[in-house]
């Protein structure tokens, strides 16, 4: 069973909950797209002679009340998302508890309760985690980056084109990562699942480790379990934060080429200076879902190995 499948599945009952919170992430995200589209008109009107003071005192009224109405969406946002998260980690707690209990008496003569203590918990937070985060931030990277794209594009498609190049080469470095930051990530969480194991089993017996003066050699083996762990979480975060960078060296080459070729043909007189501003200001916003998106790249891994 694939990894969305399991997940639609748990989010069960709580699916309202969580289209309701992408809903408002989209208001929010369009709530975003206007302003600079307001301003580009003030621009026009200053540069082409258009406009008073009564349209004027209308964009700036509609400016407020796109700002107050973004500051609504996004409380809705974070609200809806969040509930359906803690809905989702307390009844996988419960789940994961039940189902425990039906196991048969050798399964836990042959593990140790330490791991089974990391999967009911540290698995059901990193589940939490991407009900709350993952799934609203994915939706927005792929609905902003869309809408202001299709903006840039009904303006001026071949300054868009050229402007938007480094979008689908970026898109394919992050994509040849994925797999690999998985499989880390999967290494992380046997590590961790051991130390907890191996700490558990120490706090259990302290007492015969006491009497036996064993304190030294426990406390080496928790400390190899755990330089295991910080190793292999450092290699897995290394990697995850490898497409943040791209895509942070892809939005600052597409700025600069809008600058190099809007630029140009804003001095030749083909396009205007508000149309200039515009392909700006939204290249510089248009990466910012995908650089959100990859700097919660590890809790998105988490999730698909906790699930796994």
């Amino acid at each position: 069973m694939t990894f969305l499948k399991q997940f639609y599945q748990i989010l069960e009952g709580r699916r309202f909950l969580l289209a309701t919170s992408v809903t408002c992430g989209l208001l929010f995200a369009a709530a975003n797209l206007l302003p600079p589209l307001l301003i580009r008109t003030l621009i026009q009107w200053v540069t082409e002679d258009g406009g008073n003071e009564q349209d004027l005192l209308t964009l700036t009224l509609l400016l407020v009340v796109i700002y107050l109405l973004r500051g609504l969406f996004r409380y809705g946002y974070g609200r809806f998302s969040h509930v359906a998260a803690y809905e989702v980690m307390h009844e996988l707690m419960v789940r994961v508890y039940r189902h425990i209990q039906k196991l048969p008496h050798r399964f836990f003569s042959n593990e140790r309760t330490g791991n089974l203590i990391s999967r009911s918990i540290n698995d059901v937070e990193a589940v939490e985690d991407f009900v709350a985060h993952g799934v609203p931030e994915t939706m927005l990277a792929m609905v902003i980056p869309a809408a202001m794209m299709a903006v840039l594009i009904s303006i001026d498609p071949e300054l868009a084109l050229i402007t938007l190049l480094p979008i689908p080469i970026t898109g394919f470095l992050v994509f040849k990562f994925n797999k690999r930051i998985r499989e880390h990530w999967r290494s992380v969480r046997g590590h961790l699942s051991d130390l907890v194991a191996q700490i558990q089993d120490h706090l259990s017996g302290i007492a015969v480790i006491k009497s036996f003066v064993q304190e030294r050699q426990a406390a080496h083996r928790i400390e190899e379990h755990s330089r295991r762990f910080r190793d292999s979480s450092i290699r897995a975060n290394y990697l995850s934060i490898i497409p943040a960078g791209l895509i942070e060296g892809a939005g600052g080459i597409g700025v600069v080429l809008v600058i190099w070729a809007g630029g140009s043909k804003a001095l030749q007189g083909e396009l205007s200076v508000a149309n200039l501003f515009l392909f700006i200001v939204y290249l510089g916003q248009i990466y910012q879902p995908f650089l959100q998106l990859a700097s919660m790249n590890d809790v998105l891994h988490r999730a698909a190995v906790s699930t796994g």
